[in-house]
């Protein structure tokens, strides 16, 4: 009798332990799914600001001059340069995740368009156009979000 009540008492004692890892592991599933619906947010605020801005660097070049100041002061082959690579920087955040295909791709590309947002900056502030930098340190932190969270 003793022994059956001890072996029913182990069983009950393993079972709970089991019970409680798989409560660990469905939580850790969850809090791992929400990272995943908050980094795609973030992925897609982000490419939505990379497409807008090469879009006007590329196809709106001259309504960006009349928007931005400084487009004016530079060749226009550099900023439809800087715009194609925001604009395949932005497909690079979104499609190689999306597609399973190579998802290494979207923290290069979000440590790319950090870099593009920081150079940006710099050339802002060295400009004093104190004003455009607020939107650069947007982007320089999204984009680390993305790199760091999805690596």
């Amino acid at each position: 009798m003793v022994t059956w009540l001890g072996l029913s008492a182990y069983f009950l004692i393993e079972l709970s332990h089991f019970s409680i890892e798989a409560d660990i592991k469905i939580e850790q599933v969850r809090e791992k799914e929400k990272m995943n619906v908050t980094l795609w947010i973030v992925q897609i605020i982000l490419a939505a600001g990379f497409v807008y801005s090469g879009w006007m660097k590329t196809v709106g070049i001259e309504s960006s001059k009349k928007t931005w100041a400084w487009v004016n002061d530079v060749p226009k082959s550099l900023v439809v340069w800087i715009g194609i690579a925001e604009l395949l920087g932005a497909l690079g955040l979104v499609l190689p995740w999306a597609l399973n295909m190579a998802p290494v791709l979207t923290p290069i590309a979000a440590i790319a368009l950090a870099a593009v947002a920081l150079s940006g900056m710099l050339f802002h502030i060295r400009r004093t156009e104190y004003r455009e930098i607020g939107v650069n340190i947007f982007f320089v932190v999204l984009a680390l979000i993305v790199a760091i969270g999805r690596l």
